[in-house]
């Protein structure tokens, strides 16, 4: 019988990684071998690199959105929002469903950036709003999401969430051209 299937702390993952860890670390003391034919790695599964991908995103959205409160889970946001309004997860779930606030989806979990609200009543920053009325209709929400964290060209190379309280009136004419560019 295996024991590795009752020990929690050492899961399949884990086995290979300290695996490939072993083979990087061995083959680093290993002396200089004539050289072969190169070898191809086998192609990775068209769905593996997306993920890669979407998680590279997701990352750089983190730490952009972690400079300005982070991101909140819906569980989380509805615990902010009952000392400021009487049904919280209603409220929520309509900013959501008109699609008045920026969130996105990860993991099977929503996902709400914190710097579109005020810190005293947790309302909707007004330039979120209009920012997205302009995107709304050619973004989808990881789309608007990672517009608000990445560099954008309209804004001298800053940031929008960067943005937010410092130069909002800068920040829909921003918006606008990149729903031009994204119509087509």
């Amino acid at each position: 019988m295996d024991i590795r299937v009752f020990e929690p702390r050492r899961r399949e993952h884990d086995v290979r990684a300290s695996t490939a860890v072993r083979a990087i670390w061995m083959s680093a003391d290993a002396p200089p071998q004539i050289a072969r034919s190169p070898q191809r790695p086998a192609p990775a599964p068209a769905q593996e690199t997306f993920r890669r991908i979407e998680d590279r995103e997701f990352l750089l959205m983190s730490q952009a959105y972690s400079l300005h409160g982070g991101l909140a889970s819906g569980d989380e946001l509805t615990w902010r929002l009952r000392h400021h309004c009487d049904q919280p997860i209603s409220t929520l779930a309509k900013w959501i469903v008109r699609r008045e606030i920026v969130n996105l989806v990860w993991r099977s979990q929503i996902l709400v950036p914190v710097f579109q609200f005020t810190n005293a009543t947790m309302g909707v920053r007004p330039v979120v709003r209009e920012v997205m009325t302009e995107l709304e209709g050619v973004f989808d929400d990881w789309g608007i999401a990672a517009w608000f964290a990445q560099p954008n060209a309209f804004l001298r190379n800053e940031r929008p969430v960067d943005l937010v309280n410092i130069d909002d009136p800068s920040l829909q004419p921003a918006a606008r051209p990149n729903r031009f560019v994204a119509r087509g």
